[in-house]
């Protein structure tokens, strides 16, 4: 399809499309366990007990029964990560809320670990979401792209997420300025949902088939993208591989964004 230029504009996810998530997340708290380990010995690992403890405890917070009632069971840990994991903003109501149950997944860490040090776990629950916030950096080939496919695309974010922290996320991300608009889509309903898609294409007035989604889930971007008639292209980054079946196979899969260049 090189030089096909019937695509009139791009839709595209952001975490883990554009910008690492669960990586750059798995790597700070890497970095925080190596370092408590020169100061407390200990057998557990503490990646997989904090996502434990942080799963059973978000159901005590107003986040998660908001969250199952929104969009269903399966999205209550997506919930607890965004909570440890993600930026506090003094701009929001989530600031204390997001800063109490940080505190206490890590207490509740360390009981579990034998570790006898509240202060070092209440430092660890400030610092992981700015270790995390480092390492969300655009992946290496995103802006020359985005620079490259803006010059004759209109193009949107579409994003799942509490619409706050995403917001917050992509303001800092430095890809803002390379698109038309961003759609936070759990103020319409998260993708799969057909919702925040339509109203994508309203705002770049354009119809189902003279778009493009780009994004690196199946289950959300291009079972939503099909699902809306609109051409779904699937980036399979190395290392992140899953099946495709069934009706979530795209209509195209690059493995590099820079691919897109030739492919639209």
């Amino acid at each position: 399809m090189p030089g096909n230029q019937r695509f009139k504009a791009l839709l595209f996810d952001f975490d883990e499309t554009l910008v690492p998530e669960y990586e750059a997340a798995d790597d700070a708290l890497r970095e925080l366990t190596a370092e408590i380990r020169k100061s407390h010995t200990f057998d557990h690992d503490l990646g997989s007990v904090i996502r434990s403890i942080a799963h059973r405890l978000i159901n005590e917070t107003p986040m998660g029964p908001a969250t199952v009632k929104a969009f269903g069971p399966g999205s209550v840990r997506w919930a607890a990560d965004e909570l440890m994991w993600d930026d506090k903003t003094p701009l929001t109501g989530l600031a204390q809320l997001m800063g109490d149950f940080r505190r206490q997944v890590w207490s509740e860490t360390f009981k579990t670990a034998d570790i006898s040090d509240i202060e070092l776990a209440n430092e660890m629950a400030e610092r992981l979401p700015a270790a995390t916030h480092a390492r969300r950096v655009p992946y290496p080939d995103v802006q020359d792209v985005l620079s490259a496919l803006g010059q004759r695309h209109p193009m949107a974010i579409l994003t799942n997420g509490e619409p706050v922290i995403q917001a917050h996320k992509v303001d800092r991300s430095g890809l803002k300025h390379h698109f038309d608009h961003v759609v936070l889509c759990d103020e319409h309903g998260a993708k799969p949902n057909l919702l925040p898609f339509r109203v994508a294409m309203d705002l770049l007035g354009c119809k189902p088939t003279e778009v493009a989604m780009i994004g690196n889930s199946l289950a959300n971007d291009i079972a939503g993208a099909r699902n809306a008639g609109i051409f779904s292209v699937w980036i399979n980054r190395p290392g992140m591989s899953e099946p495709t079946t069934g009706e979530t196979r795209p209509d195209a899969t690059i493995r590099q964004l820079s691919e897109l260049l030739n492919l639209l």
